[in-house]
């Protein structure tokens, strides 16, 4: 099991995200708008990018414990993609997958370590 999918399982078995983050894995909610949304996930992502990488997951409520926390998110990973491209500086390039958890739709971030600062 991937460390993401690790985290997910330790979240529905009644942790809460926030205890099992770390250096490389970050849980975040969608928020109001999604252009807020999208600055807060470059932000995220480009905090990884600029370390040793990343993912980030959303869709998580951070300090909800079980399954309670997968709040899910209707965002487009390619829009999001794009748009954290467009908004970073210099553009970073991040994989964005969807995953689904608990019959809940999530999406993951990937983010690679940039050789450049952002």
């Amino acid at each position: 099991m991937d460390r993401a999918g690790a985290a997910l399982a330790a979240i529905e078995a009644g942790r809460v995200a926030a205890s099992v983050e770390s250096r490389t894995l970050d849980f975040k909610r969608q928020g109001r708008s999604r252009d807020d949304t999208a600055r807060d996930l470059a932000a995220a992502a480009a905090c990884f990018a600029n370390s040793i990488g990343g993912t980030v997951v959303v869709g998580v409520h951070d300090r909800t414990p079980g399954p309670g926390a997968f709040e899910g998110t209707d965002l487009d990973p390619d829009w999001l993609a794009r748009r954290i491209y467009e908004i970073t500086d210099p553009p970073l390039i991040v994989c964005v997958q969807t995953r689904t958890h608990c019959g809940v739709r999530l999406l993951e971030i990937q983010c690679p370590r940039s050789p450049e600062v952002h």
